[in-house]
């Protein structure tokens, strides 16, 4: 007979978050004319008409923040996050879809530490700077960990508590997704 125990592993299992891009955001046209916001027709001066905008996505009616809009993180390098307060709102927003997903995701509070291993697939075969990405990444996930309650800190020294991995990457035409695996140690 194998040996059998009332007690809970030492360790809890490892949990998978999936963030899979299933629409990409695009901004709808002026309610006014159709156009698009940076048509000459809605400058100050010499336009017809200031541009008028209608909220959501034009392909599925979403706020841009919406879950089925996030695949891979934007990358430092892109002019969306070269303004300090458009960082802020993209990590703002990755914070509360991590948030919502970790919550979702059945991973015990009160752990002592984490070490997460993350895979990104892209659309295409571009070149991508690994720093440039994981930064957005381990950033607002660390936070969301201490927030959340699912480690005291997400300090390295003196007390490692959180090791975010290096970043594994594939190509899929189409595909933007991230997959997160958390490992409670």
């Amino acid at each position: 007979m194998p040996f059998q125990t009332d007690q809970a592993p030492r360790y809890p299992a490892a949990v998978e978050i999936v963030i899979r891009q299933k629409c990409h955001y695009k901004e709808h046209g002026c309610k006014v004319c159709g156009l698009a916001k940076t048509n000459p027709v809605h400058k100050k001066t010499g336009g017809d008409h200031r541009f008028a905008k209608t909220m959501g996505c034009a392909h599925c009616g979403q706020p841009k923040k919406h879950r089925d809009h996030f695949g891979v993180p934007v990358s430092l390098n892109s002019n969306v996050l070269r303004n300090p307060h458009a960082f802020a709102t993209q990590k703002a927003q990755w914070s509360e879809l991590l948030l919502e997903l970790l919550e979702d995701s059945g991973l015990p509070k009160g752990l002592d530490a984490v070490a997460v291993s993350c895979s990104l697939t892209f659309p295409n075969d571009k070149g991508r700077d690994e720093g440039n990405l994981r930064f957005l990444l381990e950033k607002a996930l660390g936070d969301v960990l201490v927030r959340g309650g699912w480690i005291p800190d997400d300090t390295f020294f003196p007390v490692r508590r959180y090791t975010f991995g290096q970043l594994e990457a594939k190509m899929e035409a189409g595909v933007s997704e991230t997959r997160l695996t958390i490992w409670p140690d």
